[in-house]
């Protein structure tokens, strides 16, 4: 009797292929900030949240105050990674998705590398302009072996830290306080 070739292929990291999508939101709810958001989006520029959808999970970064807490004095840092339902993230207006490519890691891999990130990308490090979401979901999908995320979800961002990189430039946190303020009032 010859060998009896298996029909089910085994599970392995190498056949695992699970997609990666970018979910990109105007911040906030407010007709302002969507209004400012389609017209700069045409030019390729504009002030987003996002989010990486992965295993049926959307994954982002976001301050502390988005939690809705304001007590900063606690000792212990907390990681600024969440997840939620995709395409609906909290305080946000969905704009679009974008494929991202596959990922062979695991769902287990996954929430194990979101944990871990978690120590680098704590809450209280946020800042508007130099580590926001599309910082972290660029990073968080270059660990899951996915292109980086389109240059236009963080070139304002991005030009804000370049004016902020002059010799003329004000403190950064200074600069970055003074934006995030008005955008708070913005986004509501």
């Amino acid at each position: 009797m010859g060998a009896v070739e298996s029909h089910h292929p085994e599970v392995t990291r190498q056949n695992v292929a699970e997609p990666v999508y970018l979910h990109v939101y105007d911040p906030g709810n407010s007709t302002l900030m969507r209004g400012l958001n389609g017209a700069l989006h045409g030019c390729g520029s504009g002030a987003y949240h996002v989010g990486v959808e992965v295993y049926g999970q959307e994954w982002t970064y976001t301050s502390l105050d988005s939690f809705g807490t304001t007590d900063r004095s606690r000792k212990r840092r907390h990681s600024g990674i969440s997840s939620c339902v995709p395409r609906s993230a909290n305080g946000h207006t969905y704009r679009e998705t974008i494929f991202m490519g596959y990922t062979s890691l695991t769902k287990a891999e996954i929430i194990s590398l979101t944990d871990s990130l978690g120590e680098y990308w704590c809450s209280e490090d946020y800042d508007i302009l130099a580590r926001n979401s599309c910082h972290f979901c660029d990073h968080f999908g270059r660990h899951l072996g996915v292109e980086h995320i389109p240059e236009m979800f963080k070139s304002l961002a991005a030009i804000g830290c370049m004016l902020l990189g002059s010799p003329d430039s004000p403190d950064p946190k200074l600069v970055s306080k003074f934006v995030s303020t008005p955008m708070r009032m913005l986004v509501k």
